[in-house]
């Protein structure tokens, strides 16, 4: 709200006296509020709790990987990732927020190949690329690259211009005849 110095209190008063429901999405709604209202020691309170209630749960991980970067700790966000992108248990819904967890560590060739484990759909094929044509922006096989992908989406393929290397090229114009 307005105050997040009283929205504080009020979570570690409902911390202190055990109010807060024993269900995971309870917990995890409480921890997305702690990391909002940048109180890093309340958010790492909630996060720590959550984590020993739900040690189990991929989504308690995910809240802790976003915690830990969050706190400017990349190397172990980047480590936990890592360990629950390589589980068992991960819905599409879950891919798509351990890829954002990747796009947000910077690293977009691994957010696509995380996607590229789920079910394949137009959107994720086009989420795909784009992180894939940001991860390989510059490189020598980032224009063939983007063909090879709109080819997939039978859409029309980008042609070489100065610069395709580094540029997305978002043109819609079809292939001459």
């Amino acid at each position: 709200g307005d105050n997040p110095g009283l929205s504080a209190r009020v979570l570690r008063q409902l911390l202190q006296s055990r109010s807060i429901p024993g269900q995971l999405q309870t917990w995890l709604a409480m921890g997305g509020v702690a990391q909002r209202l940048n109180d890093a020691a309340l958010a790492e309170q909630i996060v720590g709790e959550v984590i020993r209630r739900f040690p189990n749960h991929p989504e308690a991980k995910l809240l802790q990987v976003s915690q830990l970067r969050e706190s400017d700790r990349r190397d172990e966000a980047r480590k936990a990732l890592d360990a629950l992108a390589a589980g068992d248990r991960i819905n599409d819904t879950l891919r798509l927020a351990l890829a954002a967890e990747y796009e947000a560590l910077g690293d977009d060739a691994a957010a696509a190949a995380v996607l590229a484990q789920g079910t394949q759909t137009d959107r994720s094929y086009r989420l795909r690329a784009s992180l894939l044509d940001r991860a390989r922006a510059g490189e020598p096989d980032a224009l063939a690259y983007r063909a090879v992908v709109a080819r997939a989406l039978g859409e029309a393929a980008p042609e070489a211009q100065p610069g395709a290397g580094t540029a997305h090229n978002d043109s819609d114009a079809t292939p001459e005849a």
